[in-house]
């Protein structure tokens, strides 16, 4: 099972049936590659919502309940990750922790020392596109360094997606979320479970004044509590180099009538 498996299927949930010449366009794979996948999935589906091939189309009978509830039962190790992932995951572990040990980190992906090193290229790409770096700690592991708030945001962005907000304003679990996914939000929400608290609270206080959308208030609650939890160990904002594309306004906040 891998990323290409979980998307075609969750497109095929949302538009059973679909043309299989209109799936071959949309991820640019084979007939061949379809069927070997489709024979993947079957086997973690219930025969009643296999996929099936019908004359040009695909078609099944899976709605989004059992959607989710097939994410919920692929083991990690049967899931094959890409290296993109792999990095998000890793990236969100070094914010969290001031070092980690990549190798022992990595054997959660269940894969060889060489996938750690042919993985360099993709990490050092996300580090540059963020401008941040790692920097090895002997006989200890690795750290996470740059632009305090850029580094936040980056981290922020990556977690964005895979939770929602729950009751009281706290952040919980996304149920659609991917292996990956899963395993990103189930990191946050173990190491900042303080700050997730912190943060709803602050969002309490705040909303007598703004009114923010879904979005923005999980925007909000995701980045004030991973810069409470950078806080509490000791990584401030000293100065930001690059906050070109931030525009900022003059306002005052005044409450509701």
């Amino acid at each position: 099972m891998n990323s290409f498996d979980l998307s075609l299927l969750k497109y095929i949930q949302g538009h059973s049936p679909v043309l299989i010449e209109d799936v071959m366009s949309k991820f640019g794979k084979t007939t061949s590659t379809l069927k070997r996948s489709l024979k993947g999935i079957n086997e973690f589906l219930e025969p009643e919502y296999h996929l099936h091939i019908d004359g040009q189309s695909i078609v099944t009978a899976i709605t989004y309940r059992q959607y989710i509830d097939f994410l919920e039962q692929i083991p990690f190790n049967r899931y094959i990750t890409t290296a993109e992932e792999r990095i998000k995951c890793l990236s969100v572990a070094l914010c969290l922790h001031d070092v980690v040990n990549k190798s022992e980190y990595y054997r959660r992906f269940n894969v060889s020392s060489t996938t750690l090193k042919n993985d360099n290229p993709a990490l050092t790409a996300f580090l540059q596109a963020n401008h941040l770096s790692v920097t090895a700690i002997l006989q200890q592991g690795s750290c996470l360094e740059g632009d305090e708030i850029l580094l936040r945001i980056a981290i922020c962005l990556t977690i964005l997606k895979t939770v929602e907000i729950g009751d009281d304003n706290l952040l919980v679990l996304h149920k659609a979320n991917e292996p990956i996914n899963k395993a990103i939000a189930t990191q946050f929400l173990k190491e900042c479970q303080q700050e997730i608290t912190s943060a709803a609270h602050l969002y309490q206080q705040l909303s007598h004044r703004v009114t923010l959308g879904y979005n923005s208030k999980k925007y909000f609650l995701v980045y004030m509590s991973i810069a409470l939890h950078r806080m509490r160990r000791g990584h401030v904002i000293a100065h930001s180099d690059d906050l070109g594309f931030i525009q900022s306004f003059n306002f005052s906040a005044r409450p509701r009538s």
